[in-house]
């Protein structure tokens, strides 16, 4: 299983940008990054339907993807690397991924979240985020201010960045995580076009 071949191939045939630790997603993107993550495993790869929002101060990570359904994971001697290929791309669940209209909006990516059971503070700053990004500053506001009593350090100072930067209106956190957002797409389609290990969750 050659990773270097794999991974070009994919973006040869996909259309996606990136590559960079595996991770591939669409070039349409505004605030939400979606395609596809192959994590390689001494045994295999496994593979991801890849969601991100790209305005994460965590940088590039799986916690809203999900590997998917049908074969997700690929041993490494299972077949040959243009056969894997084709096994990712027959996928029906990433089929709808390539060939959707457009990348996920922000409005459908906070539909997304409001349908997930949000575990750790992270989570509800992202959802914070979005809301903000979308004009619910209201919204967002009460959403941080409720958080910040229960968060850790490195979270609270996040959170109340995000509250000074709404204080001053949305611009000002469009701003702020638009900074964010062009540092994670250099992370996800880095110059080194080989696959290293994709951060899990």
């Amino acid at each position: 299983m050659n990773k270097r071949y794999i991974c070009n191939l994919l973006r040869k045939r996909s259309g996606l940008i990136g590559g960079s630790g595996g991770y591939f997603f669409r070039s349409d993107f505004d605030y939400v990054a979606q395609g596809i993550v192959l994590e390689f495993v001494p045994r295999g790869l496994y593979v991801w339907n890849f969601i991100f929002p790209l305005f994460d101060f965590f940088g590039p990570h799986l916690s809203y993807s999900s590997r998917i359904a049908e074969r997700p994971f690929i041993g490494k001697d299972q077949m040959a690397d243009d056969d894997v290929i084709e096994s990712i791309l027959s996928s029906l669940e990433l089929r709808n991924v390539l060939e959707a209209k457009s990348s996920m909006t922000l409005l459908e990516f906070a539909s997304f979240l409001e349908t997930r059971d949000l575990r750790g503070a992270h989570a509800h700053i992202n959802h914070a985020a979005t809301l903000a990004l979308l004009g619910k500053k209201d919204l967002a506001l009460k959403l941080l201010k409720e958080l910040a009593p229960a968060l850790d350090d490195h979270d609270l100072k996040l959170c109340d960045a995000l509250i000074v930067a709404l204080n001053h209106g949305v611009e000002a956190v469009k701003s702020m995580l638009d900074v964010v957002k062009e540092e994670n797409v250099k992370k996800l389609g880095g110059a080194d076009p080989s696959c290293g290990p994709a951060r899990l969750p």
